[in-house]
């Protein structure tokens, strides 16, 4: 593909509209999580279930589909998050003929969310197939628009809960799965050199464990992810919950989230520039450090507007973390083993999520919000002494 100055422009114009689309269906269906099935009479304890299960789906998915792009010439990128796209839109139509039967709505839920989450890291991995083919994708800018989409989004849905049914969600997440699908389209098709055949037929002849040896710093460092999405997933997930133990609602929820997610920004349309001034190693622990802090505001905050002020640390944790952690673990990686890279780092992720899922709902049901923050400052913490060893501090960085 000829990397011309207009391919760039269109290329950055397409991922910024493709991470703007992915990211509103990410806040609709996962973001309001809570709201949803709060809405749907479910408890904190089977929410956290149902949430736990989705992601635990995803950790086995994401690696699976990214071991196969990285085996099969005929499997893309392209192919599979369109399968993922249409998959996710039978699974939406399906809620609104479960309204009955709470299990039939807990299984398309959960199926729903599983092909959202799915998604996330073939996302990255496409952009950077162009990446590493020369062409210049500002993925921090790309990102820095999902942010921006998932804050607008966040406040409208905040505003429309309170006007509407909770089924708003669904029908909205379904026209942004069609969007997404037509998009994908639109995306030059990345031809298979001679050279990314042979990538792809060696990395068939890598399984999991030789590749853990060969990158012997990987599983600590996918335990740091895994304690920073910790405390990510207690902050996300059950936000209503924080807000509504300060006497906040869903409109609370809906600013909440639009503060956090408009603090990303500078940090992401930034980042190019970042990177070339602190290295990713180090800013992914400077992420956290500051997700401890934000845990510790929300630990002793007073009131909702206390919430509001650690949401603002957003643009120090999550908005450091995200770029960074997909930047550190292409860089780390041999071309063939990339998409790999990415999925187990998103599969860290979403380990992470699991984890705070399920004992966020626990924690609240049996004890309260102060006690499921206080285990967030904990896992952050952790995941910075993590990092100490995991990043390898003599790696010489690019801006890739």
């Amino acid at each position: 593909m000829e990397n011309t100055s207009k391919n760039r422009r269109s290329l950055n114009i397409k991922f910024s509209i493709l991470q703007g689309i992915y990211w509103m269906a990410f806040c609709a269906m996962y973001g309001f999580a809570s709201s949803f099935l709060l809405g749907s009479h479910f408890t904190n304890k089977i929410i956290g279930i149902v949430v736990a299960i989705a992601n635990v789906v995803a950790v086995f998915l994401q690696p699976y589909l990214g071991d196969l792009v990285d085996k099969l010439v005929k499997v893309t990128l392209k192919k599979v998050l369109t399968s993922l796209g249409i998959l996710t839109i039978i699974m939406l139509g399906l809620i609104f003929v479960s309204q009955n039967s709470m299990l039939l709505l807990a299984i398309t839920f959960t199926a729903a969310n599983i092909f959202i989450l799915t998604m996330q890291p073939l996302i990255n991995s496409l952009i950077y197939e162009y990446v590493n083919l020369g062409i210049n994708v500002n993925y921090g800018v790309t990102r820095g628009i999902g942010s921006l989409s998932y804050a607008l989004i966040s406040f409208e849905l905040g505003r429309l809960l309170t006007q509407h049914s909770i089924l708003i969600l669904p029908a909205i997440t379904i026209g942004l799965m069609i969007a997404l699908i037509v998009l994908v389209q639109l995306f030059p098709t990345v031809e298979n050199s001679a050279v990314i055949t042979e990538h792809k037929h060696e990395a068939a002849k890598t399984n999991y464990l030789e590749f853990l040896r060969k990158y012997h710093r990987l599983m600590p460092l996918l335990f740091a992810f895994v304690g920073v999405y910790v405390a990510h997933t207690f902050i996300n997930n059950y936000m209503l919950q924080i807000m509504e133990s300060l006497h906040g609602t869903n409109a609370s929820l809906g600013t909440a989230t639009m503060i956090s997610a408009l603090s990303e920004l500078p940090v992401m349309f930034a980042f190019s520039w970042i990177v070339t001034k602190v290295t990713s190693g180090r800013l992914l622990k400077i992420s956290a450090v500051f997700y401890a802090l934000r845990c510790l505001i929300m630990l002793f905050a007073p009131s909702v507007g206390f919430i509001y002020l650690a949401q603002l640390f957003q643009s120090l944790s999550f908005a450091i973390f995200n770029p960074a952690s997909v930047y550190y673990m292409n860089l780390i990686m041999d071309d063939d083993d990339k998409v790999k890279g990415q999925t187990l780092m998103v599969g860290a992720t979403t380990l992470g999520g699991v984890i705070g899922s399920a004992c966020g709902g626990w924690i609240l049901d049996a004890s309260n919000v102060k006690t499921m923050i206080l285990v967030g400052v904990i896992a952050s913490a952790i995941a910075f002494f993590l990092y100490q060893y995991a990043v390898n501090a003599k790696l010489k960085e690019t801006n890739k």
